[in-house]
């Protein structure tokens, strides 16, 4: 029926995958019966219980329910004794590599970022956990410093700082904002870092371009968002600009960056697919000699400098399989689709990671041997030793020397209380009994903050502050 169909399609490695598929559900359901016919077989005879019959052996449903009354979910894989030499005739080809990735992955529930209640359902492991979201605080209009730039059709939040002028955007909201929004940040309100004009692109016509995998294509948002490609998920980022509090550097030894504050800094729960998924789903389970980087870039012309204009960068593909990382083709931002500023209809997601890393609007997404060689992957977030300025570093080749990217966030803290050229009376009708201080830390590479100390006396001597970690609940239910 399919050569029929097909015609001169249907080739002779498609037979070849077809042939071991259906093999694989020939003896699955071969399995299935089998273990049905031992089950009934023991009821009959006075039966068994299912301790003695070694389901793990011969049962095949893969399976994911939640138990209403707990609100925990439990998740089981089983799979009958051929599923080995199954699988060896499936890797012969790319379609039945990706078929097999996706068969040893635990099914787990869509968490497409619904609100309900204001709270978001995040992807865990353990049990359910859900995370409240505050309002959108959306703009109304465009402002009017917005106005006859390219971005005169972008509606932002008129608190944001505007670090760079009136074009390109570049911004982070007042501290006292960042601080009053609470643990997760509303996306008006979240630092933005734009190289230019924000491209207009839609959700309907926009297509991810695959190259250099087995099995090449577009994808559109729809069957991303569909769970076709992988399983949606939901999961909350602490995003960072490389530059925050760079304006305390800048007033040490200036650098060639602009004057970043203390609320370059922000989390969201981000909702997308895993890019190990999609990965996958394109034909790559493994870190091979031709696949050992995958490049990401967005759309051509963006920018003035580069070859084609475009802002891009690599990981590596270990990186990119490693399914604790948690890098996500993102297209939700608090359980609204993304907005233009922050990527839409599609970015990209590395948590522990600088935002430099991350790519908004992402338009291609290839496979290599070789790391990225775009423009802004060598000459943007770089750390260079103290004596290497722009001039001798463009001189002697510092940009491309790999030992000197920036990638995990660095560990940072800083002060929301007591404010910048705050008073505090120490004595008089008006001194104030008790202090309020408060702040906030971060790390990247899957670290945790453990300790904050502060010091009322120059350095001199440390008190232990206490910390409040919200993410420690969601990581004990993500396992």
């Amino acid at each position: 029926t399919l050569r029929t169909g097909l015609g001169s399609a249907f080739t002779k490695d498609l037979e070849t995958a077809w042939e071991a598929l259906y093999g694989f559900i020939q003896q699955t359901m071969l399995a299935e019966i089998a273990s049905t016919k031992e089950m009934l077989d023991s009821a009959v005879d006075g039966g068994a219980s299912a301790k003695d019959s070694d389901l793990g052996s011969s049962a095949t449903p893969t399976t994911a329910s939640e138990n209403d009354d707990n609100d925990r979910f439990t998740m089981l894989t089983t799979w009958p004794q051929s599923r080995a030499s199954a699988l060896s005739a499936r890797s012969q080809m790319p379609q039945a590599r990706a078929l097999a990735s996706q068969a040893n992955v635990d099914i787990e529930p869509t968490c497409d970022g619904t609100m309900v209640e204001g709270r978001i359902r995040l992807s865990t492991h353990v049990w359910a956990t859900h995370l409240g979201v505050p309002e959108k605080q959306a703009a109304q209009e465009v402002d009017e410093r917005d106005k006859d730039t390219p971005d005169d059709w972008v509606k932002r939040h008129p608190a944001m700082v505007r670090l760079t002028g009136r074009h390109p955007f570049n911004s982070e909201p007042p501290l006292r904002k960042l601080q009053e929004a609470g643990w997760v940040t509303p996306a008006s309100l979240h630092v933005v870092r734009n190289h230019g004009a924000v491209p207009k692109l839609s959700w309907d016509a926009h297509r991810l371009q695959v190259s250099g995998v087995p099995l090449p294509c577009q994808l559109s948002m729809d069957e991303l968002a569909s769970g076709k490609v992988g399983p949606v998920v939901s999961i909350p980022v602490s995003f960072i600009c490389a530059g925050n509090r760079r304006k305390e550097q800048n007033m040490t030894k200036k650098t060639i960056g602009f004057n970043w504050g203390a609320a370059a800094v922000a989390n969201s729960v981000w909702t997308g697919v895993r890019l190990c998924d999609v990965l996958a789903y394109l034909g790559i389970t493994k870190v091979s000699e031709q696949h050992q980087y995958v490049h990401f870039e967005g759309p051509e012309g963006e920018l003035p400098q580069g070859a084609t204009g475009s802002y891009g960068t690599s990981i590596a593909m270990g990186w990119a399989l490693d399914r604790e990382r948690d890098v996500l083709l993102a297209f939700k931002q608090n359980g609204e689709l993304l907005t233009p500023d922050h990527g839409a209809p599609l970015r990209t997601l590395l948590p522990g990671c600088i935002g430099g890393r991350m790519i908004k609007w992402l338009t291609k997404m290839s496979v290599s041997d070789k790391p990225s060689e775009n423009h802004y992957h060598f000459f943007d977030n770089r750390v260079l030793p103290p004596h290497v300025d722009a001039e001798l570093a463009t001189a002697e080749g510092w940009w491309y020397k790999p030992e000197y990217i920036i990638n995990h966030i660095n560990i940072n803290s800083a002060m929301f209380e007591p404010r910048h050229n705050a008073f505090f009376p120490l004595g008089g009708s008006c001194a104030y009994p008790t202090m309020k201080v408060s702040g906030y830390a971060y790390v990247g590479g899957g670290l945790k903050i453990i300790r904050a100390e502060i010091s009322l006396d120059g350095g001199k001597s440390w008190e232990i502050a206490d910390l409040t970690r919200p993410e420690d609940e969601i990581a004990a239910a993500r396992g």
